[in-house]
C-alpha cells in the first residue's frame, strides 16, 4: 500500500483542488473521497461501471465446461476472483473450507506478498489438496472457470465496486459476499460477516440449497448495469453542465 499512500497524498490531494468534478464508481467510494480529500459532496458524481457483456454470459455448450473442468482436474468447487491485497480477506474463505470437505476452492488473481500469506495459511490448515491458487488466466479460460463453479465467494472487507460479482451473476453463478459489495449485489446475493467463519458456513449452505433462486435473482440484478447506461448518464451530465 505504500505506493497508493504516496499517490493519494502527494499527487491526488493537490490535484483534486484544481478540478471541477470527480467521477467515481459507487456511493461508498464517494463517501470515502469526500472524507479523505475534504471536498464538497456536489463535486463528486457516481457512475456505476459494468462488465464485458459480450464475454460474460452463460455458455450454452455444457460439454465445453466439462472438458475444461476435466483438464483442470476440478469437480465441485467455489471460486474467488481477485485476491491481490489483504483487504480482500481471503483468509475467511480458506478457513470455512473445513466445513465443506467435498468441495475445492479455486483462487485466481493473486499477487505477492499477499499470495505468500495465503499459501502459508493453506499449508497450516493442511488444505493444499483442496485449495488451488491459479496463475493468470486469459478471458476465455476465466469465463470457463466461472461457468464451472458452484458459487463465487467475495469476502472483501472493503471494495470500491466489485466487478467480479457482476461477472458471476451474468454467468449464472450465485454469489456469497460481504456488505462491501452491497451496491452491486443488492438483494440478489447472500451476505456474510467478513470476520465470522460460521456466518460464511451458513451463507454458503443457504446458497447451495437454494441455488436456482439466486441464479434467477442474479440475472435480474445485472439488468441494472450496462456500459450503454453508464455512457448515457455521463453524456447527459456533460450536456447539463455545458461540457459538450
Amino acid at each position: 500500500y505504500k505506493e497508493q499512500y504516496y499517490f493519494f497524498n502527494f499527487f491526488l490531494r493537490p490535484f483534486i483542488n484544481k478540478i471541477d468534478f470527480i467521477f467515481t464508481v459507487s456511493n461508498k467510494s464517494k463517501e470515502d473521497i469526500i472524507k479523505f480529500f475534504n471536498v464538497k459532496e456536489e463535486k463528486v458524481k457516481v457512475f456505476y461501471p459494468s462488465y464485458d457483456e459480450e464475454l460474460f454470459k452463460p455458455i450454452e455448450n455444457y460439454e465445453e465446461i466439462l472438458n475444461f473442468k476435466k483438464k483442470m482436474k476440478l469437480d465441485n468447487y467455489f471460486l474467488i476472483v481477485g485476491a491481490q491485497f489483504k483487504h480482500k480477506n481471503v483468509e475467511v474463505a480458506i478457513k470455512v473450507m473445513k466445513f465443506f470437505k467435498d468441495f475445492k476452492l479455486v483462487i485466481v488473481g493473486t499477487r505477492k506478498p499477499y499470495e505468500n500469506d495465503l499459501k502459508k495459511l493453506i499449508h497450516e490448515l493442511n488444505l493444499e489438496e483442496r485449495i488451488i491458487i491459479l496463475e493468470y488466466l486469459d478471458a476465455k479460460n476465466l469465463k470457463l472457470l466461472y461457468s464451472g463453479s458452484l458459487l463465487l465467494l467475495f469476502p472483501s472487507k472493503y471494495e470500491g465496486f466489485g466487478i467480479p460479482v457482476l461477472e458471476a451473476m451474468a454467468m449464472g453463478v450465485p454469489v456469497v459476499g460481504t456488505r462491501a459489495v452491497e451496491e452491486v449485489g443488492g438483494n440478489a446475493i447472500e451476505y456474510a460477516d467478513f470476520d465470522d467463519v460460521d456466518s460464511w458456513k451458513f451463507a454458503i449452505e443457504n446458497v447451495l440449497n437454494n441455488r436456482e433462486s439466486y441464479i434467477i435473482k442474479g440475472f435480474e440484478r445485472i439488468k441494472s448495469f450496462s456500459w450503454d447506461k453508464t455512457a448515457y448518464e455521463m453524456s447527459m451530465f456533460f450536456k447539463r453542465n455545458g461540457i459538450i
